[in-house]
């Protein structure tokens, strides 16, 4: 049976030019996904602002909370709606690990001021 979560709802970030540091969801809100086989994220930015290098919206899998992490989408500059479906199963061409987390990626390109908004729904099952 499918169960909707509300990974991250309606989200506005902004930065200055010198904020670098990545923005990591906390970790109350990451998809724990060790009883599911399959997730699709419904993923909607409205805005973000900046090169694309400036301010990506990253998810990352990752099979415990220490890591090590990696990237399943990454999204830059603009508005975008995707809905992207993902699979534990070994055979499966898109896969997660355990846990699900959004990362807002700040460590390279132009410095420059920035404003992204975002929210990120799932169905599991």
């Amino acid at each position: 049976m499918s169960r909707g979560i509300p990974m991250q709802p309606f989200i506005t970030l902004k930065g200055a030019a010198d904020s670098t540091t990545p923005i990591i969801q906390p970790v109350e809100d990451w998809l724990d996904g060790g009883n599911f086989k399959e997730a699709t994220l419904d993923v909607w930015v409205l805005q973000n602002t900046a090169d694309t290098s400036n301010a990506d919206l990253v998810l990352e899998t990752a099979i415990s909370p220490s890591g090590p992490w990696t990237a399943l989408v990454t999204f830059g500059t603009g508005a975008t709606h995707v809905v992207k479906y993902y699979t534990s199963n070994e055979e499966g061409t898109d896969q997660f690990e355990r846990f699900i987390r959004w990362k807002l990626d700040r460590s390279s390109g132009t410095l420059v001021n920035w404003t992204t908004c975002f929210r990120i729904c799932a169905v599991v099952k």
